[in-house]
């Protein structure tokens, strides 16, 4: 095929060479990465090609230089003369659109944390991680949604629409952030944890003991894992938090009120406490009576007067600081029932009667018991 050309001189130019040009579709890319652009000439050899950035020649026409590698940011206008050097005359141009979009950087969110206790509601504002997505990027330049799936983030489907009162679904929740510039072309996805976590402490009942053993208190959290505690005695710190440290141990004499402060160690403002009386109790001490006697003489009755032994059995303990009673079983006097209305006059029982005394202290808790034996014995006259 022979291309004729009529020149402005009505000189008609033949070339045996014709050509066509094409640089392809104007492009946009997130990538910081170069862009290759190519004068597809269907293959026609020995042309010479220029390459122009907006209107700016970058070098000389050069043969078989159908090529050009565009870097980042330079978005703009590039533009390729093409020609057969064989006939300068016959020129061919395309010019393509490229746009280096800003790629937006998800950087990671934080997890957000939230105190089940009984206050909570566990709402969340997930735009909290706004800033912390954004980093160092211009906030205007930037779109950031939040998301229930990876599929939704990467697509931009179905952003939560309430994401400063989101309402957790359970206890633990991945919410997925999408950052897209502001020509909805280049995002960058990631996700975090929203937690909203029981917690609550249980020291049980107030102790009260007659034993000057230790006593291990144990901080109950329905089996919650990753707590720290913090210990105190009559409102003093017993030292720092600890984590996972849920046992105290109390010692005697110290009683009075325990307590302790439990939080969770990713959220420091999630704090219950509980407290517990500790009491050691004045432990009472049966000192051994004495037995009794007395002679059926015929002027003696049989009649006993028991708190003889008050002081026997009390011996050095302060008498102010506990009860003592009389019984007629073992067991009456361990559970202190039916005590001995009577024991200043207590009629004998036959000739010899085993009598129970019981000490207790005035909380009535801590007690001990002894016994002693009343004896009416005759004399025989030969």
């Amino acid at each position: 095929m022979v291309l004729s050309l009529l020149l402005q001189d009505d000189v008609l130019i033949t070339t045996s060479n014709p050509f066509t040009l094409d640089l392809g579709e104007d492009q946009q890319t997130c990538d910081a990465t170069v862009v290759l652009l190519t004068a597809d000439t269907a293959g026609t050899p020995g042309l010479s090609y220029q390459w122009f950035y907006n209107t700016v020649s970058q070098g000389p026409s050069t043969v078989g230089d159908d090529t050009f590698t565009v870097t980042a940011p330079n978005s703009g206008v590039y533009t390729v003369e093409v020609f057969d050097p064989a006939d300068t005359t016959c020129v061919l141009s395309d010019e393509i659109n490229i746009t280096f979009n800003n790629q937006p950087i998800a950087n990671t969110p934080d997890d957000l944390f939230q105190c089940d206790n009984g206050i909570n509601a566990g709402v969340f504002d997930l735009t909290v991680n706004d800033a912390v997505v954004l980093g160092a990027q211009v906030p205007t330049d930037f779109v950031i949604t939040y998301h229930n799936s990876l599929f939704d983030a990467g697509s931009g489907a179905s952003p939560i629409l309430n994401p400063t009162t989101y309402l957790i679904t359970g206890t633990v929740e991945q919410i997925f952030v999408r950052i897209v510039d502001s020509t909805g072309t280049c995002f960058d996805t990631e996700s975090f944890f929203i937690n909203f976590f029981p917690i609550s402490v249980s020291l049980g009942e107030d102790i009260e003991t007659c034993s000057t053993d230790d006593i291990i208190l144990t901080a109950d959290t329905a089996g919650a894992v990753g707590l720290s505690y913090q210990w105190f005695y009559n409102a003093v710190s017993q030292g720092p938090s600890t984590l996972g440290d849920d046992n105290f141990t109390v010692t005697f004499p110290n009683s009075g009120t325990y307590s302790v402060e439990v939080f969770n160690t990713l959220d420091a403002t999630c704090i219950v406490t509980d407290q517990v009386e500790v009491t050691y109790n004045n432990q009472p001490i049966a000192n051994q009576p004495d037995d009794l006697f007395q002679c059926d003489n015929g002027i003696n009755t049989g009649i006993f007067d028991l708190t003889v032994n008050d002081v026997i059995v009390l011996g050095a303990q302060i008498p102010a600081d506990f009860n003592i009673s009389y019984h007629n079983t073992a067991a009456d006097a361990s559970s202190g029932a039916s005590p001995i209305l009577n024991p200043t006059t207590y009629l004998i029982t036959g000739t010899v009667e085993q009598i129970f005394v019981r000490i207790v202290d005035t909380t009535g808790t801590c007690f001990d018991t002894e016994s002693f034996s009343s004896t009416f014995f005759q004399l025989l006259y030969l």
